[in-house]
């Protein structure tokens, strides 16, 4: 297994037997991530070339001589070196420059030990050796400090050492800080060390995880883990684990030691039946603590199965079946599997017909029995003719009612006899090397040489047929006769995936919708499409669309009228139905419309006629009767009598703004040239009407 630990993990590698269930493991293996854990020591003996840069020490001002020397020359420091080896690090003419050891874990309130040997060629007064620790590899981050040693002048290496509690859990580095005050200089640095220190009180036990929860319980055979976090670092020395159980179906049942059981990580087969603890021992004072117990109920086990035929490899012809059976159990429930452990959908009962090689196995369970039994494996192998068939398909798998798939057979040699099935059934007829497959099933060829023990047999290929989309087309509104402005509605199966609609023959553009209004005659079919890419169509429905009716009105002074019609609207300003007539005399001016229903019963509606002049007067606000604008034409003064004192704006043709009257009782439009104006009325804001006036001077 490969890949990346983001935290510290603990890993051991199962094998698992399916046949039988049985287990093997192997030894735990901590894989450590993030920084150093106790001890730490470093003695420079892997750096391989002169004055080479210590790869785990750093100095922390430019300019600062920081090497390591394996050639003996005349000073103290260089001429004598710990027994360990001949490399070591040295300071040379240091102002105040620190060697940096890398990030340590430690636990906080534990107690550890720090040491290295020493030795310097200054003199009294020269320089300050000292020790700091801190949360990063820098001078500024260098905020505890340890002993120190001012004016250390030695001609033979001294060891430094002291204790320290960590503050806290966490990652800390170590600074060695030289000050010197006079240079030439030199001090180096040895066999730098940190430890533990031993225990001496009652330890820490701390607590019990495990893959199984505490008396969830486990099944036979099971692989269970349990992990102790939280107690004494087994790194201080003197400090010792021990697994301990007892058996939980004997009660009164003395705790025990578990042989070999001596980290915080407990992990076996046969861990069920038991509750558990952890014992942590401080050796030098032989105080001991225990973790709270952790049960590990056995569940009750499905009774053994076995299988039959019990002997393998089975070998038999591609195209045959093999029967197996499992013991069975009344009210059990069968899974029948590969070795691989992948479970054959489908079939839940204790005799299964293998028809693909591979290796068999049975699983039980029952109700009230948690855990289930295995049979043993079985592995049937194909005999090989020495030669062989393959089959093509002309196309996709899934095919719509009424198609077909043409499935081709290629033998491996000549004069080979063929034999289509359909769910490993012979299809009566089918001996030719294609088939056209029209039905749902899985389909393969065997072909046969006549001489062989078995024949050859290819691939198996599933053909899905889907069903073609429902399509009936339909009348909501019962009738196919409608007027050109109501229309014909016409209304398709619903639930597909597309509509297509035809009218006599052809594809109507824009017209994909299940229903559509139809306002054109013709015979019209729709093409439905499912989400499958089936297709059905639909009936056909023949759609008569009557014409409406297109009135034209004409005019004799204020009388105005439209050709026969059995009934007839007029219509002024869009509003007003001001006659039932085929013609009438107008006395408002306005615009009117005629609107006519021919003998079908179909509506239409005339252009538009505007009236003015002649005499026609504007109707007034609610009330006030109806306002007369003369003489029209005008040589240039307007008159408006009525009621009603109207607001008037008066506009050019253009509609080019000309004057604005209030409470107008005439207009003057003398100063302004000959043409069509163009009088808009309103009272209190609200429109009234609007009269065109010809002004026609000198006339």
């Amino acid at each position: 297994k490969t890949g990346t630990v983001g935290v510290t993990t603990y890993f051991r590698c199962i094998v698992t037997c399916t046949n039988s269930g049985l287990k093997t493991t192997s030894p735990i293996v901590k894989v450590v991530t993030g920084p150093y854990e106790m001890p730490y020591f470093e003695d420079f003996e892997s750096i391989t070339r002169p004055n080479e840069f210590p790869v785990c020490m750093s100095a922390t001002a430019p300019g600062t001589l920081v090497q390591s020397y394996t050639a003996p020359l005349t000073l103290y420091n260089r001429l004598n070196h710990t027994p360990g080896g001949s490399k070591f690090a040295a300071f040379r003419y240091s102002a105040n420059d620190y060697l940096f050891s890398p990030g340590l874990k430690f636990e906080g309130g534990y107690q550890y030990i720090i040491s290295f040997w020493y030795i310097t060629d200054g003199n009294t007064g020269w320089n300050t050796l000292g020790v700091k620790l801190g949360a990063a590899p820098a001078a500024v981050s260098m905020t505890t400090a340890l002993k120190s040693i001012s004016n250390p002048t030695n001609t033979t290496y001294l060891q430094y050492r002291d204790t320290f509690i960590a503050p806290s859990t966490g990652t800390y580095y170590f600074g060695i800080n030289c000050v010197a005050t006079i240079s030439p200089w030199y001090l180096s640095i040895d066999d730098i060390g940190i430890q533990i220190r031993p225990c001496s009180g009652m330890p820490v036990a701390g607590s019990i995880s495990g893959t199984v929860a505490a008396g969830a319980g486990v099944c036979p055979g099971n692989h269970t883990t349990l992990i102790t976090t939280g107690a004494t670092a087994a790194s201080i020395g003197g400090i010792r684990y021990q697994w301990q159980r007892r058996d939980l179906s004997a009660p009164g049942a003395i705790w025990t030691n578990v042989s070999g059981a001596d980290t915080n990580v407990l992990s076996a087969d046969s861990l069920g039946g038991f509750e558990y603890r952890m014992r942590v021992l401080c050796a030098n004072t032989n105080d001991s603590n225990f973790t709270a117990a952790y049960a590990l109920p056995l569940l009750a086990a499905h009774p053994p199965i076995e299988i039959n035929p019990p002997a393998t490899p089975v070998s038999f012809c591609l195209g045959d079946t093999v029967k197996l059976n499992a013991t069975n159990y009344t009210g059990s429930i069968y899974d029948w599997m590969l070795a691989d452990s992948t479970v054959i959908p489908g079939w839940k009962f204790s005799d299964f017909a293998a028809t693909e090689p591979g290796t068999y196995m049975a699983r039980a369970t029952a109700p009230g029995l948690p855990c289930p039994s295995y049979t043993s494996q079985v592995t049937i192998n194909v005999i090989d003719p020495g030669y062989s068939v393959m089959m093509s398909v002309s196309s996709d798998t899934f095919i719509c009612e009424g198609s077909t798939v043409a499935l081709t057979a290629s033998g491996s040699k000549t004069g080979l006899s063929y034999q289509w099935t359909k769910n490993n059934m012979d299809i009566p007829g089918a001996t030719g090397t294609v088939f056209l497959a029209r039905e749902t099933g899985a389909y393969r060829i065997e072909a046969f040489d006549g001489a062989s023990l078995c024949p050859a047999v290819s691939r198996s290929v599933k053909i899905e047929v889907r069903p073609n989309p429902v399509a009936v087309l339909s009348v909501p509104g019962v009738t196919t006769t409608a007027c050109e402005d109501e229309g014909v509605l016409l209304k398709a199966s619903s639930g597909a995936y597309s509509y297509e609609w035809t009218r006599w023959g052809s594809t109507v553009v824009d017209m994909n919708d299940s229903s559509e209004l139809i306002r054109n005659s013709g015979t019209y079919r729709v093409k439905v499409r499912n989400a499958d890419g089936c297709v059905s169509m639909s009936n056909e429905i023949a759609v008569t669309i009557l014409p409406s009716p297109v009135p034209v009105i004409s005019r004799s002074g204020t009388t105005i009228g439209t050709s026969s019609y059995p009934v007839y609207y007029w219509v002024r300003n869009g509003k007003d139905t001001v006659s039932t007539a085929q013609s009438f005399a107008a006395t408002l001016a306005g615009m009117y419309r005629v609107v006519v229903r021919d003998a079908n019963g179909c509506t239409g509606t005339s252009d538009p006629i505007e009236l003015y002049g002649d005499g026609l007067s504007i109707e007034a606000a609610t009330g006030q009767g109806e306002l007369m604008i003369y003489p029209n034409p005008s040589k240039g003064i307007v008159y408006i009598k009525g009621a009603l004192a109207p607001d008037v704006t008066v506009k050019d043709v253009t509609g080019k703004f000309i004057m604005s009257v209030k409470a107008a009782r005439e207009i003057d439009l003398g100063n302004y040239p000959d043409g069509l104006y163009i009088l808009v009325l309103s009272h209190n804001d609200q429109l009234i009407g609007q009269q065109r006036i010809t002004k026609m001077s000198g006339k």
